[in-house]
């Protein structure tokens, strides 16, 4: 699910015209409660994890935009992110737009339909998303999916 959610988030974040730099923490680990909607009073150790990798994007000079933490972050989750950040970072803003829509709109069973929103044909839909990388993530997902971790994203 929070493997998902980066990717929607992100890729929402890239299709928008003028969005600014963002970063996303992603925090594994235990969550005691996940708040209320500003989420100020969310806690668990994925919530920590979580903004502390907030703090390290927002100080580090790496150019990396996603990372991922927790009390027992494994080497896979980590790999994952860094080169799913790395294909995020190179999304054109079609791209971009095609994915939050492949990822957003689970009510929509067919490249056509989903192209219709874009208001673009079925190969030109099925051209960007295939370019972004999207598929060759599957079995990452696949792994973040069936990770035994909550997450804070």
């Amino acid at each position: 699910y929070f493997y998902d959610l980066t990717l929607t988030i992100a890729a929402r974040l890239k299709a928008t015209k003028g969005a600014l730099p963002s970063k996303i923490g992603i925090g594994l680990g235990p969550i005691t409660s996940r708040g209320t909607d500003s989420l100020s009073d969310a806690s668990g150790s994925a919530f920590i994890a979580s903004g502390e990798m907030l703090e390290f994007l927002s100080a580090s000079s790496s150019t990396a935009t996603i990372s991922v933490a927790g009390p027992v972050p494994h080497q896979m989750h980590q790999a994952i992110i860094r080169i799913t950040d790395w294909m995020i970072q190179g999304w054109t803003q079609p791209q971009a737009e095609a994915v939050a829509v492949y990822m957003q709109r689970h009510d929509l069973h067919t490249n056509k339909e989903r192209a219709t929103i874009l208001g673009i044909s079925r190969q030109a839909f099925e051209a960007r998303v295939n370019s972004s990388g999207l598929p060759e993530l599957a079995d990452a997902r696949n792994a973040f999916m069936h990770s035994e971790f909550e997450a804070a994203t």
